[in-house]
C-alpha cells in the first residue's frame, strides 16, 4: 500500500482499477483524506483528489448514476478527528478513471455513523448502509439506502432493519441460488 493506514477503505472500481481512501495514519496518527487509485495489472498506486474530510472508519462503494450510468465513488460517515462521527457523503464522479479531479459533498445521512458496512447493490444502482455506530446512540439497526439520478442523489431509509443493532460488521453480496437454510 502506498500509505501505512488502517481503519480506510478499499474498493474496486472495474477489472483493473482500485482506490483508498481515508483511514488512520499508522504512523504518525490522525486521520487521513489522501485517495489512491491502484493500476490492478501493472500494481501501481498513482495519488488521487484528497478527501474533503479527514475520515476513517468510513464506508465505501461504487454506483450508477441512473440517468447518464457514470460510476460514482460514495464515501459515506466515518470518525472525526474531533472524536466524533460523520453525518456527511462525499462523492467522486468517475469520468473515465481518473478523469474526475476532486471530491464533491453529497447529501447528508440522516445520522452520524461510523463503521457501518457499505455495500454497492450487483447492479450498482444503490449503496447500502448497513448497521454502524453513533457516538451518541451506540450501535445502529438501520439500514440507508443511497441513489443517483442525473447528478442528484438522494438517502432514504429501508423498511427491513436487522434484528440486533451491530457495529463493524462486514456485510456482501449472496447470489439468490444460494441456499442457506434448510427447508
Amino acid at each position: 500500500m502506498p500509505e501505512a493506514v488502517f481503519d480506510h477503505c478499499l474498493v474496486r472500481i472495474n477489472a483493473t482499477t482500485a482506490l483508498l481512501s481515508g483511514g488512520h495514519d499508522a504512523t504518525f496518527g490522525g486521520q487521513k483524506k489522501s485517495t489512491w487509485f491502484y493500476d490492478i495489472p501493472s500494481q501501481k498506486w498513482t495519488v488521487g483528489p484528497d478527501l474533503l474530510q479527514e475520515r476513517d472508519s468510513l464506508s465505501f462503494g461504487v454506483i450508477e448514476d441512473f440517468f447518464d450510468g457514470a460510476q460514482v465513488v460514495v464515501v459515506a460517515g466515518g470518525h472525526s478527528s474531533s472524536g466524533f462521527n460523520y453525518n456527511s457523503t462525499e462523492l467522486l464522479w468517475l469520468d473515465g478513471i481518473g478523469g474526475s479531479t476532486r471530491w464533491i459533498s453529497g447529501p447528508g445521512l440522516p445520522q452520524q455513523i461510523e463503521e457501518a458496512a457499505g455495500l454497492s447493490t450487483e447492479d450498482r444502482s444503490a449503496f447500502l448502509l448497513i448497521g454502524g455506530f453513533n457516538s451518541f446512540a451506540g450501535s445502529i439497526g438501520s439500514i440507508y439506502k443511497l441513489q443517483c439520478s442525473n447528478k442528484n442523489c438522494e438517502w432514504s431509509q429501508m423498511d427491513m432493519k436487522m434484528d440486533i443493532a451491530r457495529h463493524s460488521l462486514v456485510a456482501f453480496l449472496a447470489p439468490d441460488s444460494l441456499e442457506l437454510c434448510n427447508k
